[in-house]
């Protein structure tokens, strides 16, 4: 794996509170963002 991908990886990781982690995605202002791929979904689509 390229340094580069995982430490961009790891930043979401790192940065997610405890509950984020089990949820997998961390709730911004307008979106959820997957902290695995960092797609973002708007609420309300899903």
């Amino acid at each position: 794996m390229n340094s580069c991908y995982k430490n961009k990886l790891n930043k979401y990781i790192w940065e997610a509170s405890i509950e984020e982690v089990k949820r997998g995605f961390i709730e911004e202002d307008e979106a959820y963002k997957c902290i695995i791929c960092e797609e973002e979904f708007e609420k309300g689509q899903v």
